[in-house]
């Protein structure tokens, strides 16, 4: 069961969510995720608990100052909302990064109380969900085309088998860089994304000498809203079976943007990689479309970028690998 990502910014809840922030013990919801939980209902005055479609936990008291309550009290609130998310599996609760702002703690301080279960329909922030990783990591995306734009099975079965090589490729130079693990990163479209999961899967049930993560990037609650029953089901096994599922979007596809939300999904994967090895493997036919425009995007951000045009059957490189 991967863990839940909220996104980074919050503009707008479905009817089923709450937005968790972190409050004070007068309920002056006037700074940073309070003052913005105040949109969906957070009331001026009430400083914890459910208010609108937000809940608060208290993490400064404001006659005291930065680090003024107790980590064993933000530990106790925290279990009471572990506990309310598992007795309401209708609602699913974002948490924000509360207590590492205004309130002056340090991410990993706040971390360290999380409980060692956390229920499934509480969304982490990314700096939550990612506190056991190694900071000795290097991320993989991939970007491709999607299953209908291959001429033939064919010329589909070759991409992917350029796919499978890319990655296994990948693997290999991560061990010999000395990374301690890998985390590819999807976007999870139908075609080279969900190809790419399921080839990245059969990587981590191999005997590697290095750890490797797999990140659902989700641009929005309902991509597989118009999918066959048969690619929904195989979807959803790929999601169960990821480490990470990041909602780039906490919303439904209209909700969050309509076709923007694609574009907004493959700009928060081009934003992750940040290290000297990062790069992105891009499948693709070489002519105009989403494909090209995140390859253009990683190109504008000097990302490293290995392309696999299918229909020439040629590599272009872009930097050392």
């Amino acid at each position: 069961m991967p863990i839940k990502i909220a996104p980074n910014h919050i503009q707008k809840l479905e009817l089923n969510q709450v937005f968790v922030f972190g409050s004070n013990n007068e309920g002056r919801h006037g700074k940073g995720a309070a003052l913005h939980a105040r949109r969906f209902g957070a009331i001026c005055g009430q400083s914890s608990g459910l208010q609108g479609s937000t809940y608060a936990i208290v993490t400064k008291d404001l006659n005291k100052g930065v680090r003024s309550i107790p980590l064993s009290q933000i530990k106790s609130q925290i279990e009471q909302l572990c506990d309310l998310a598992q007795n309401t599996q209708d609602k699913q609760y974002l948490l924000t990064a509360i207590g590492t702002s205004n309130a002056g703690y340090k991410v990993q301080e706040i971390t360290n109380l999380l409980p060692s279960y956390i229920p499934k329909n509480i969304w982490l922030p990314q700096c939550f969900a990612y506190k056991h990783l190694s900071k000795n990591i290097m991320t993989v995306m991939f970007t491709g085309n999607r299953i209908q734009s291959f001429e033939s099975n064919a010329e589909r079965e070759s991409a992917y088998s350029h796919l499978d090589k890319l990655i296994q490729r990948a693997i290999k130079r991560a061990i010999e860089w000395g990374y301690e693990a890998i985390n590819f990163i999807s976007g999870m479209a139908l075609g080279i994304d969900t190809a790419a999961c399921k080839y990245v899967l059969a990587q981590k049930c191999k005997n590697h000498s290095i750890k490797i993560l797999l990140t659902a990037a989700i641009p929005c609650l309902n991509q597989d809203a118009k999918w066959r029953q048969s690619d929904k089901d195989k979807y959803k096994y790929l999601l169960y079976n990821c480490n990470f599922t990041q909602y780039v979007s906490n919303c439904n596809y209209s909700n969050a943007g309509g076709a923007s939300c694609l574009d907004t999904r493959n700009k928060w994967m081009v934003s992750q990689l940040t290290g000297i090895h990062d790069m992105a493997i891009s499948i693709h036919h070489g002519k105009a479309g989403g494909t090209q425009n995140c390859i253009n995007d990683l190109s504008s951000a000097g990302k490293k970028t290995v392309i696999y045009n299918y229909r020439s059957n040629q590599y272009i490189r872009l930097g050392n690998w």
